[in-house]
C-alpha cells in the first residue's frame, strides 16, 4: 500500500491501512510502504499493518490511490484504487498501461479507465464507540467543514459556527454533540455520517445542478444526511438517522466480501498482465527528471502527510531539496528532515533562483500564490506530472 502513516482525519489513509489489515486477516501478506527516510510507519493499534521498503518488487502488487501520478515505485503490477474521482484534485490524470482499477463508491468511478462496474472495493471502518450521541438536551449553533470543498462559497450563517477542519476526532465528537447543525462543503466525507450518529443534523451544501441522487446514488449512504437545508431534507435526516447503525453493520460485511473479491481478481489479472520494462521506463515521472537537471535551488512547498512519499522518491533518485516552506503558521520555524520550515515569502524574497515542487494537493492555489515571484523559474507538482 503506497500510503503515508495512519492519520485518523485522512480518509485515504484510513482506507489504505484498513485494506492492508484485511488482506493480512485473509491469510495473505500485505504491507505499508516505508519511506527511505523513515524508521517506522505510524499505524493504527488495532490493524495488522507491517511496513516494508524494498527494491525487489517484481513479486508484489502495488496499490496506489487515484491521486498518485505515474508509477513512483516502478512496479510491474499496479492497482489504482479510486477513493475519489480521478483528477478531482489536479484536473489531470497520469496512469499507465496494464493496470487494474477499483473504486470505493460508484460516484468515484471513471469508466474511461474502469469499465467493469463489478470492480468495487468498498472498505469501511467506523468507530461506533466514539461516534455516538451523548447530548440529548437542547443544542445550539453549528459546525462546518471545508476540506475537499475548500474554495466553495460559504453560504451558511457563520454566527456561532465552529470550523472543525484541523481538529482531531475527539474534538470533533464534542462539537457534534454540542451543535444543532453541521454544514459540509466537502461533498463526499464520512464526517456527515459521524455527525448524524452524534445526534447532529448534517447538511451537505449542494453542488449547483446536481440532485441528491446524482450526488449520492446509493441511498443508504444518504441516511441521516440532508442534501441542502430544505424542510424536506431536514426531515429526511431526522427520519433516517436510526438506520445508520444497522447499515454500518451491513457495510462491515460488504467490506469483507469486497476484499475477498479484490484479492481473487488481483491475483487472476496479474497472472497474465504486467508492465514491461519499456512501460516502466516511459512512465517515469517528469518532475524527477526536471529536478535532476536544474541548477536552481529546490524549494518544497507543503509539509503535509503526503510529503513522506515524495521525500522517499527524491531520496531514491539522489535529489536533495534546499528549502521547505508552508502556509501553516503553526509549522513555521519547526523542523522536518533536518530542514527548517519557512514562510513562503521569507524564502522567495531572497536573491536565489528557484524551482518549486508543490507537495500539497492545493496545486492551483499555491501556483497562484508563487507565480508572482520573478525568481521562481519553474513550478512542478508531486501530484500532477
Amino acid at each position: 500500500m503506497y500510503t503515508p502513516g495512519f492519520v485518523e482525519t485522512n480518509g485515504g489513509s484510513i482506507a489504505m491501512h484498513r485494506l492492508c489489515d484485511l488482506i493480512n486477516y485473509n491469510g495473505f501478506e500485505a504491507f505499508i510502504w516505508l519511506g527511505t527516510l523513515e524508521s517506522e510507519v505510524k499505524v493504527h493499534d488495532d490493524f495488522n499493518t507491517p511496513a516494508i521498503n524494498t527494491d525487489k518488487l517484481d513479486d508484489f502488487i502495488v496499490v496506489y490511490t487515484e491521486i498518485v501520478s505515474g508509477n513512483p515505485l516502478n512496479a510491474k503490477h499496479v492497482i489504482r484504487w479510486f477513493l475519489n474521482k480521478p483528477g478531482f484534485f489536479t484536473n489531470k490524470i497520469n496512469y499507465g498501461n496494464n493496470e487494474l482499477y477499483f473504486y470505493q463508491q460508484i460516484v468515484f468511478n471513471d469508466t474511461d479507465y474502469n469499465s467493469n462496474l463489478e470492480n468495487k472495493l468498498y472498505v469501511s471502518y467506523f468507530n461506533k464507540k466514539l461516534w455516538q450521541q451523548t447530548n440529548f438536551n437542547k443544542r445550539s449553533g453549528s459546525g462546518y467543514l471545508l476540506r475537499k470543498g475548500r474554495g466553495r462559497e460559504i453560504s451558511h450563517n457563520l454566527e456561532n459556527s465552529i470550523k472543525i477542519d484541523g481538529m482531531n476526532h475527539s474534538e470533533m465528537e464534542i462539537i457534534f454533540n454540542k451543535v444543532k447543525y453541521f454544514y459540509s462543503y466537502d461533498l463526499q466525507t464520512a464526517y456527515t455520517m459521524f455527525a448524524a450518529m452524534c445526534g447532529c443534523i448534517p447538511i451537505v451544501i449542494p453542488q449547483k445542478n446536481v440532485s441528491a441522487c446524482e450526488w449520492q446514488p446509493r441511498e443508504e449512504l444518504r441516511y441521516g444526511i440532508a442534501y441542502g437545508d430544505t424542510k424536506e431534507e431536514i426531515a429526511y435526516s431526522n427520519n433516517t438517522r436510526e438506520k445508520i447503525i444497522p447499515y454500518l453493520d451491513k457495510l462491515n460485511e460488504e467490506t469483507k466480501s469486497d476484499v475477498k473479491s479484490f484479492i481473487k481478481k488481483s491475483q487472476s489479472f496479474f497472472s497474465i498482465n504486467y508492465k514491461t520494462k519499456q512501460n516502466i521506463e516511459t512512465e517515469k515521472l517528469n518532475y524527477i527528471k526536471r529536478l535532476k537537471e536544474t541548477d536552481n535551488k529546490i524549494l518544497l512547498f507543503g509539509t503535509g502527510s503526503g510529503l513522506v512519499l515524495i521525500m522517499d522518491l527524491l531520496e531514491r533518485n539522489g535529489i536533495q531539496p534546499d528549502y521547505f516552506c508552508d502556509n501553516d503558521p503553526n509549522k513555521i520555524g519547526t523542523n522536518i528532515y533536518g530542514y527548517r520550515i519557512n514562510k513562503p515569502d521569507e524564502i522567495l524574497s531572497s536573491d536565489n533562483q528557484f524551482v518549486v515542487l508543490i507537495t500539497s494537493m492545493f496545486i492551483s492555489e499555491v501556483t497562484q500564490q508563487i507565480k508572482k515571484y520573478d525568481n521562481v523559474k519553474e513550478i512542478l507538482s508531486g501530484y500532477d506530472d
